[in-house]
C-alpha cells in the first residue's frame, strides 16, 4: 500500500506541476503573440519608405490631369504683390525672382472673375479672393492676372464658381507691348491658360475680397478695375 500511496503520490505532483505550465503558457500565449506582431510591424516599418507630403509634386501632379506643363512653377499673389508701381510714364518694378520666371510656365491658385462677359471666360480676371461682385472692393493691380484662356473661339469658357489653378505662360506687363491683357494695364498676363477646379491642399477659402493693405478705396464706379476701354479685337462688354 505504501509503494502505491507513494507512486500516486508523485503523479499527482507531476500533473500538477504540468498543470501549473499549461496554464502559465495558456496565459502568456496572447502576450507573448502581441509581443511578437509588435516585432513583425516594427520590421516591416523599416522597410517601408516614409511618405512625405509634398505641395509642388501635389500641383504637379493636378497640372499633368489638366494637360498642362508639369514643369511650371508655382508662383501666388504675395509673390506678385512685391512688384512696384509704375512712375508716370514708366513700368512697374518686378522682383528678381518673378522677372525670372516671364515667358516661362507657371501656375497660381485664385478664383475666377469676369473680365468683359459673365457667360464666357475664355478672357477672365483671377484674384486672390472669392469676389461675388467684382466692382465692389477690387483688390489692387499686382494683384490681379489677366487670363486668356487656350482653344479660343471653339466654344465658350464656363465661369466656376470655387477655387480654380491656372497655369500657362507669364507675361509680364511691357511699355509698348500690344497685348490684349497689358493694353488694358494688367501687369500680369497668363497666356494660354488651362483652368480647371481645385480643392486640394492650400485651396482658398470663399470670402469677401478687400482691399490690400495701404490701396486707398475707389472713389467711382470702376470699369473693369478702372482700366482703359476694352481694346481692338476683344470681345464688347456683356449687355
Amino acid at each position: 500500500m505504501a509503494e502505491v500511496s507513494s507512486v500516486t503520490k508523485s503523479n499527482v505532483l507531476d500533473i500538477g506541476i504540468w498543470s501549473r505550465a499549461e496554464t502559465w503558457a495558456g496565459r502568456s500565449l496572447p502576450v507573448l503573440a502581441s509581443l511578437g506582431l509588435l516585432a513583425a510591424l516594427l520590421i516591416v516599418s523599416q522597410t517601408i519608405p516614409e511618405v512625405t507630403y509634398n505641395f509642388a509634386d501635389y500641383v504637379k501632379a493636378e497640372l499633368t490631369k489638366m494637360g498642362a506643363d508639369p514643369t511650371a512653377q508655382v508662383i501666388d499673389f504675395p509673390m506678385l504683390g512685391e512688384a512696384k508701381a509704375a512712375t508716370a510714364g514708366g513700368v512697374p518694378t518686378f522682383p528678381a525672382n518673378l522677372s525670372a520666371l516671364d515667358g516661362k510656365p507657371v501656375a497660381i491658385i485664385g478664383f475666377m472673375a469676369p473680365y468683359d462677359q459673365i457667360d464666357d471666360m475664355t478672357h477672365c480676371m483671377i484674384m486672390p479672393a472669392y469676389v461675388g461682385c467684382y466692382f465692389c472692393q477690387p483688390p489692387s493691380l499686382s494683384q490681379v492676372v489677366f487670363a486668356r484662356q487656350k482653344d479660343r473661339g471653339k466654344d465658350k469658357k464656363a465661369y466656376i464658381d470655387e477655387p480654380v489653378l491656372v497655369a500657362g505662360k507669364l507675361m509680364l506687363y511691357k511699355k509698348g507691348s500690344d497685348h490684349p491683357g497689358h493694353l488694358s494695364q494688367f501687369l500680369y498676363v497668363i497666356e494660354d491658360a488651362s483652368i480647371k477646379a481645385y480643392n486640394g491642399p492650400a485651396a482658398p477659402k470663399k470670402a469677401a475680397a478687400v482691399h490690400a493693405a495701404g490701396t486707398p478705396a475707389p472713389t467711382t464706379t470702376p470699369n473693369r478695375l478702372n482700366r482703359a476701354p476694352t481694346p481692338p479685337g476683344q470681345p464688347a462688354p456683356a449687355k
